[in-house]
């Protein structure tokens, strides 16, 4: 579909170029056209790659998501927390026990019993509650931890963060709370779902009580 329409760019410019010839003044006019037509083609040509590349990305993290047996799958922007580089895209897979964090084969795994709390939150939300949170954890705000201190103006970090939406991860590692987090900005619905699937998950598991 690309390609015809390309395809039909040329050929319109082509008899664009034609008529241009016996016009006063074809030469600027063919010239110019020939330009426009030089950055139309590239740009085409550059949407079309990227287009495949996403469909590409997206195929191999299905079959991923089918080898692993995942309830669903999205990529997102690796902020803090993993051994993936900052800012690198990776894989972040839902099981029905755990998330499963994947990027270039390496598979890290996070079960659901380590999970102390999960969050889909804007950076303006991530603000307001953070700052609201100050000398108490007020509404689970502890669980932004490194984030909530780039964006709550804990840190010079603030001015370098633009995402606008995170999905962020606290749980339980040698006694201590760490954190996962992740620009979601580009599928939020997706941390959306995530974060609503823990929180399902945990409502539905019997509790024990001792009294």
């Amino acid at each position: 579909m690309g390609w015809l329409i390309i395809g039909s760019v040329f050929f319109l410019f082509c008899l664009i170029g034609i008529a241009a010839l016996f016009m006063p003044g074809a030469g600027d006019i063919l010239v110019i056209g020939i330009v426009l037509l030089s950055l139309l083609l590239f740009c085409s040509i550059y949407l079309i790659v990227l287009g495949a590349k996403q469909v590409y990305k997206k195929k191999k993290r299905k079959a991923l998501q089918k080898k692993l047996g995942a309830i669903d799958s999205a990529t997102f922007t690796h902020i803090a927390g993993l051994p993936f580089a900052d800012g690198a895209e990776c894989n972040v897979l839902l099981d029905n026990e755990e998330y499963i964090f994947e990027r270039t084969g390496t598979l890290v795994h996070l079960p659901f019993a380590k999970v102390q709390d999960v969050a889909c939150k804007t950076k303006k939300e991530i603000q307001n509650n953070y700052v609201s949170s100050i000398g108490g954890a007020i509404g689970g705000a502890y669980l932004f931890g490194p984030i909530g201190a780039m964006i709550g103006g804990r840190t010079k970090k603030i001015t370098n963060v633009k995402t606008e939406k995170f999905f962020m991860v606290a749980y339980e590692k040698d006694g201590e709370t760490a954190y996962v987090a992740f620009d979601c900005q580009k599928a939020g619905w997706k941390g959306e779902k995530f974060t609503k699937a823990f929180h399902n998950q945990k409502s539905s598991t019997p509790q024990q009580v001792t009294l």
